[in-house]
């Protein structure tokens, strides 16, 4: 039997009332737990990044460039055997200080001294024969060609003389002039061959010499340019301490490998710690210096658009700081610092952290080692 239309219509209509109900209390239900989340959000604090901060330090930055340089010392030489023969002599220990003139080896030279001998005793006979051939030419008992050989038996025998004198001379290791020699190992009897390297010996003028090179698109460094000297060493023996040296020549063209000229440099006080071909760390100035801003080089950072720091100013509702980006451009680093402009002295920057930082940021700040409390924030 079929239903009256009215009944039909009324249970969907029930069923569709019951399923917006449940709807209508699942969306309150929402409702409330999306509100109770929003109201929990809001009790929270605002998002903050802490820094370290620091204030830009006006300074006049010189742009410098570092080079290898080796000590060069004005007078060395490497003293070798013209001769060969057995050592008779050692005049000075390796690493001993030595005079002009003073003999460092000795080659035995008894043959060229017996042959001196005998040729300094034909000279006195000669010489005493020429004599007593001039007193009897005065008085014509002897002819002027009697003279005449007398006088060339003296001039051979004082020429013989003179070439063992070269020969004694040339066996015989002198210091050429006052200064250090290098280490050696020659002992009396050892036998040296001819063109045996000796030793070095270092002259001591009060004064070392440092050749560097520059690259040719810095520009030329004039005769008197001054520079500063680093000794190479390892850390924590005392590489630290700065030599001045005064430049006092370029050479006369450029490398064509590296594309770079060589100096000369000169350096006086404190060149007694330098040693030849000892490797040294040159310091140069380069053009003039500028007024610029030193800033830690932690707070420069850079992007797309350029090179930038944050400055942090004053939250208006006393909570910290608020971050703000400034463009600025970097002009060279030394150490720690970078140098900038486009900033004041009494500005506040982000230092370590400040890359954490976007624009109105919320941030804390801490100040950085060595500043007082004064320069970072609450």
């Amino acid at each position: 039997m079929r239903l009256p239309v009215l009944v039909v219509v009324s249970r969907w209509l029930a069923t569709v009332f019951a399923c917006l109900l449940v709807a209508a209390l699942l969306g309150y239900l929402k409702f409330s737990e999306i509100q109770g989340v929003l109201a929990a959000v809001a009790a929270q604090p605002e998002y903050s990044e802490t820094v370290e901060t620091a204030t830009p330090v006006p300074t006049d930055f010189q742009p410098r460039l570092e080079a290898l340089g080796v000590v060069v010392a004005p007078l060395q030489v490497t003293l070798r055997s013209e001769m060969a023969g057995y050592i008779t002599d050692v005049g000075a220990r390796a690493g001993a200080r030595v005079s002009r003139g003073q003999v460092l080896l000795q080659l035995d030279i008894s043959e060229q001294s017996a042959s001196l001998a005998a040729a300094q005793a034909r000279l006195a006979l000669a010489s005493a024969v020429l004599k007593r051939d001039l007193d009897l030419q005065e008085s014509s008992f002897v002819s002027a060609d009697k003279v005449d050989r007398s006088r060339a038996e003296v001039a051979v025998v004082e020429a013989e003389i003179a070439g063992i004198q070269s020969v004694i001379s040339r066996r015989t290791i002198r210091a050429p002039f006052d200064g250090v020699i290098g280490i050696h190992r020659f002992e009396v009897g050892q036998y040296l061959d001819n063109n045996s390297v000796i030793t070095t010996v270092v002259g001591d003028r009060g004064e070392m010499w440092v050749d560097f090179a520059v690259p040719q698109f810095y520009g030329e460094l004039a005769p008197g340019h001054r520079v500063s000297l680093r000794i190479v060493r390892s850390a924590g023996l005392d590489g630290e301490a700065l030599l001045a040296a005064e430049v006092i020549a370029g050479d006369a063209s450029i490398d064509a490998a590296s594309r770079s000229r060589r100096y000369r440099a000169v350096v006086r006080e404190g060149s007694d710690r330098l040693l030849d071909n000892m490797s040294v760390s040159v310091d140069i100035p380069l053009g003039l210096a500028t007024p610029l801003l030193a800033v830690p080089s932690l707070a420069l950072q850079s992007d797309i658009a350029g090179e930038f720091v944050w400055l942090l100013e004053r939250d208006s509702g006393g909570q910290g700081y608020r971050a703000r980006r400034q463009s600025v451009a970097s002009f060279g680093q030394q150490g720690e610092q970078t140098f900038v402009d486009s900033l004041s002295a009494d500005q506040l920057i982000a230092a370590a952290g400040a890359f954490k930082l976007s624009p109105g940021l919320l941030v804390k700040t801490t100040a950085a080692p060595g500043q007082t409390r004064e320069t970072g924030a609450e």
